[in-house]
């Protein structure tokens, strides 16, 4: 099985081959042939990984994909299993430049419940984001 960051590298390589001039239906990440090996690494990396272990790459990485899995949100749902984890890049894409990323991290920190404060004061951050769809 390839390594996660081996797989982004993969993905990134392949969506310099894209024209987005073209006007794909749904999103051009929709197009790309292995998002089941990057699917398959990137779980693999949540599981094996602790959080003080990752890098700054990965943890740009991890965000990158998450953005570019805005179709099926298929990671974010993933998170979901590890509230912790949500929660740790949930804080750490506030400021990330994608609001693909961001936007999907206000969603699934919307169905975690209430009754956490700083579930809420994540929320609060979201709300004022200056991109209209977070």
């Amino acid at each position: 099985m390839a390594h996660f960051s081996e797989e982004v590298e993969r993905f990134r390589q392949w969506s310099t081959t894209i024209d987005l001039n073209v006007n794909y239906y749904g999103g051009w990440e929709q197009e790309y042939d292995h998002w089941d090996w990057l699917y398959t690494a990137a779980v693999d990396f949540l599981q094996t990984i602790s959080l003080e272990n990752w890098s700054q790459t990965e943890v740009q990485d991890f965000l990158y994909v998450i953005a570019r899995d805005n179709e099926w949100p298929h990671l974010t749902k993933e998170l979901t299993k590890k509230p912790e984890t949500l929660l740790w890049l949930a804080h750490l894409a506030v400021t990330f430049p994608d609001a693909n990323a961001r936007w999907q991290f206000a969603v699934e920190l919307g169905n975690l419940g209430q009754g956490s404060s700083e579930v809420e004061q994540l929320l609060l951050t979201f709300v004022v984001d200056s991109d209209e769809y977070v």
